[in-house]
């Protein structure tokens, strides 16, 4: 079958969709399909390019840097796509975003009657939260971005979610075709099983503290993340002292707010308790996992959380924000804590709990393996072949 798989980001790019998209593409391209890629200019990785048997095109792009450090946008894609569906032919066209490559690839796909199928990585918390202006326009921004999503939204007959919550956010925003929940998929005995793990070593790798127990935080360096409200909730924690071994946060991740939280915890005097590690390649990850203790995720616009469910496969307890998707992955007093992500009395009081009984996280850490099982990277690429098969024999529902 001929895939066309067209989004905004792709690899080498580091982010929730673009690890997705790759992991899809390479997945389907490792079944024996043809698959291509339409995205846009990246300065890492111009023209275009096989990568995994995937070939990826890329449309002109012009840069949003003043907005977003490593951010483009394809203006004006759809005369650059048309050749494009002239040249592969698709089968089956899954779109990933209502960027104007997603909408063209739409309208394409409905001229030349191709099934189309959309799935939504949107929130309008991770525009607001990057772009100053717009978390100043407030109350005005949300409903302006939720109306151009539901542009999209209202053209789409078959829509896929990376959770419940997904499947609410799309039908509370004008979704009215055939909704299929299928998760983002990972290796899970990638992260579960390391052979040779030499945790002294990975500890002088990343110059952590030895002697402390570390929570881990692995994404996107941004305020959308509340990566403050976590950073003072270490202070508390710190300055409650009813943690009596020490403990350190490890933040991994690059983004916006990367200069601000590390001023803040200077400003918190926490020089000790927070490290910030930079950008960790893709590879060294299930070694990072393994050094953690915990893993924390404070975001509260997860449609999912590629990374909670790494960590949940690497067997660490789970500490989330009591929003979006995290409670789904996460039960209170099963594999982990939930708490208010705006809150840092909560915050601290989960963390505080979690540490002060070592002797559970065994159990905790197996309940997360075990439920990070669903969304394995099998389970994902055969929900998505037999969408893909379906729209592309003419049925009427994915």
């Amino acid at each position: 079958m001929r895939i066309l798989i067209a989004g905004t980001t792709y690899y080498p790019a580091i982010n929730g969709q673009a690890i997705f998209t790759a992991n899809l593409a390479e997945g389907m391209a490792r079944r024996g399909h043809q698959v291509f890629v339409a995205t846009q200019y990246d300065p890492k990785q111009p023209g275009n390019s096989t990568h995994n048997r995937v070939e990826i095109y890329r449309a002109p792009a012009i840069s949003l840097e003043r907005l977003y450090a490593e951010a483009y946008v394809s203006l004006f894609p759809k005369a650059f796509l048309r050749e494009l569906f002239e040249e592969i032919k698709p089968e089956v066209v899954h779109i990933q975003d209502h960027s104007p490559i997603g909408l063209a690839c739409l309208s394409l796909a409905e001229k030349n009657n191709i099934p189309a199928v959309f799935t939504s990585h949107f929130v309008p918390k991770n525009y607001t939260a990057q772009v100053k202006w717009l978390d100043r326009l407030g109350f005005i921004s949300e409903p302006v971005l939720w109306l151009w999503a539901w542009l999209a939204y209202r053209r789409v007959k078959y829509a896929t979610a990376q959770s419940d919550y997904a499947v609410r956010m799309l039908r509370e925003h004008g979704v009215r075709g055939h909704i299929c929940k299928v998760s983002c998929g990972i290796d899970v005995e990638h992260f579960s099983v390391l052979d040779g793990f030499n945790k002294k070593l990975w500890q002088q790798k990343y110059d952590v503290d030895t002697g402390a127990r570390l929570l881990l935080f692995l994404g996107r360096v941004d305020r959308d993340k509340n990566l403050g409200v976590l950073i003072e909730a270490i202070q508390k924690v710190k300055a409650d002292g009813v943690v009596n071994e020490s403990f350190q946060l490890l933040v991994a991740g690059k983004g916006n707010a990367l200069e601000d939280m590390q001023q803040l915890a200077k400003n918190l005097e926490l020089d000790n308790e927070v490290r910030f590690l930079g950008y960790v390649p893709i590879e060294d990850l299930p070694e990072l996992y393994h050094l953690a203790d915990l893993f924390i995720m404070p975001s509260e616009v997860e449609l999912l959380s590629i990374s909670t469910v790494q960590a949940m496969a690497s067997c660490l307890p789970v500490l989330a924000a009591r929003r979006g998707a995290l409670p789904e992955l996460v039960t209170e007093g099963g594999n982990g804590d939930l708490f208010d992500g705006q809150d840092v009395n909560d915050v601290a009081r989960a963390i505080s709990e979690v540490l002060a009984k070592p002797e559970a996280w065994s159990q905790m850490g197996e309940e997360s393996r075990e439920r990070a099982q669903v969304h394995s990277m099998e389970a994902a690429m055969d929900g998505y072949e037999q969408i893909y098969r379906r729209l592309a024999n003419g049925q009427k529902s994915c």
